[in-house]
């Protein structure tokens, strides 16, 4: 079941300080949010992966991540940059008050919940006409549901997915060096030691489930302070998705 996916939404919030391996192993991503505040919040921020079954980066997810509410899965005709554009359409809702908020639809408990109370015309819009087809956790992590279109009309089922996990090879995880000034930040920021864990293939406990939290990246502030990157600017989403229409 998970031989076909090719892409995954993952929410930086929930992984804490194991989305830096998740970067290094799984090159091709990048951040759903854009500019101006939205580029202050990337430790928090969701992002779209390339994945590859059978590749390190899908088997390291998918051996730690799996029942930690870390994103969710799907399978796209579309290249990443399209579903990146599609997928921030929907990063902003409209509650029945006239109140914007940001709409955590990338968290496998509120796709979940969510997918089977919209009607046909929001199934076709999230859904969009490159998507196939969703698999999110359930409640019971031992197993997955599987969200699609058929004729316009949701189908979901539910399939055990602990037995495929455990399958997977062990994947194959990054041994790289740091800059000594890149050490002396981390260590002066206090995370050298979880860092260096992380790249030699060690990663971390998982959290234990919990309500999303604002959770900082450790790497990201303390590279900050000796690179100067520049800042891709872009514009933030023109429209916010009604959700009560």
């Amino acid at each position: 079941m998970f031989d076909h996916l090719n892409y995954t939404l993952l929410d930086a919030a929930r992984m804490g300080d194991q989305l830096l391996l998740a970067k290094q192993l799984g090159p091709l991503h990048d951040s759903l949010y854009r500019g101006g505040k939205e580029a202050s919040l990337s430790s928090v921020a969701p992002y779209i992966f390339q994945f590859q079954h059978g590749k390190s980066f899908a088997n390291w997810l998918l051996k730690f991540g799996w029942g930690n509410a870390w994103g969710v899965l799907l399978k796209s005709s579309l290249p990443i940059f399209d579903l990146h554009k599609h997928f921030r359409k929907f990063l902003m809702v409209n509650t029945e008050e006239g109140k914007s908020l940001y709409f955590r639809y990338y968290d496998p408990r509120v796709l979940r919940l969510f997918l089977p109370t919209c009607n046909a015309a929001q199934l076709a819009e999230f859904f969009g006409k490159g998507i196939e087809y969703f698999i999110v956790e359930d409640e019971d992590p031992a197993y997955a549901i599987r969200f699609r279109l058929e004729g316009g009309a949701l189908r979901q089922n539910r399939f055990e997915a602990t037995a495929l996990i455990e399958a997977l090879p062990s994947p194959r995880l990054p041994k790289q060096e740091l800059l000594p000034e890149t050490i002396a930040a981390l260590k002066e920021a206090g995370v050298l030691e979880q860092v260096l864990a992380l790249m030699n293939g060690k990663p971390l406990e998982p959290p234990p489930p919990q309500p999303a939290a604002v959770m900082p990246d450790p790497l990201a502030a303390a590279t900050m302070r000796v690179a100067d990157e520049k800042k891709e600017q872009a514009t933030k989403p023109k429209g916010k998705w009604n959700m009560f229409d």
